[in-house]
């Protein structure tokens, strides 16, 4: 019995011990509000909400010669619903990092979701071509990407990156020039349910091999 109870303590410990880490891929729920708008139906104040999933293992992919700026193209879709019911997905958005010093033309950094080519709107944004959709932010003290070019966690986007450049930039099919929506994010939280990191899963594993042992005792 006395093994028992070492054995018990030990588990314990390793409870403790255990981390609680987020499930791949990640999805991050934002909600924003409508700073400046060029649509009747979608007032400023109005409430934007939206989501958009990526890999926090992803590798990212350098599209410039710049080793400052970082591009990742494994995430998943982009979706953003406005107050008015209007609606605009990307089934192909993609992730930029920039990761400035002072010796750069404009020492900036940032964080910026935009959507790719396969765009669908609906709403207020059918009536045009949808040119750029981002959820963004940027930091100019060039001080935020202190890991780049790791993907930084949402709650860190918000509090290190105080600059919103969040908007939705459209060109009028019947109409000469573009109309542009900008919004300030209010939230970004992680949506997928956390789950246990490799410790906590050996705790289940010996946990449910110490009951099956106990019950074995028993019966002799």
């Amino acid at each position: 019995m006395q093994n028992v109870r070492c054995f018990l303590a030990i588990v314990c410990l390793g409870a403790l011990n255990a981390s609680v880490g987020h499930a791949s891929p990640i999805t991050v729920n934002i909600t924003g509000q409508v700073t400046a708008s060029g649509y009747p139906t979608i007032p400023v104040g109005s409430l934007v909400t939206g989501s958009y999933t990526y890999d926090d293992a992803a590798i990212p992919l350098i599209v410039t010669a710049d080793p400052d700026q970082a591009l990742f193209s494994d995430i998943g879709d982009l979706a953003l619903a406005f107050a008015d019911g209007s609606t605009i997905t990307s089934s192909d958005p993609w992730l930029y990092l920039t990761d400035s010093d002072a010796s750069d033309s404009s020492p900036v950094d940032s964080y910026r979701v935009s959507n790719g080519l396969a765009t669908t709107a609906t709403g207020s944004f059918a009536e045009g071509i949808v040119l750029s959709v981002s959820i963004a932010r940027m930091d100019p003290t060039y001080g935020a990407m202190i890991d780049f070019p790791a993907i930084p966690d949402p709650a860190y986007v918000m509090a290190m990156f105080p600059v919103d450049m969040s908007c939705v930039q459209m060109d009028l099919m019947d109409y000469p020039f573009f109309r542009d929506l900008y919004f300030s994010l209010t939230s970004m939280t992680v949506a997928s349910p956390a789950v246990p990191a490799p410790c906590a899963i050996l705790l289940s594993t010996l946990g449910a091999g110490l009951v099956g042992w106990m019950r074995r005792r028993r019966t002799l």
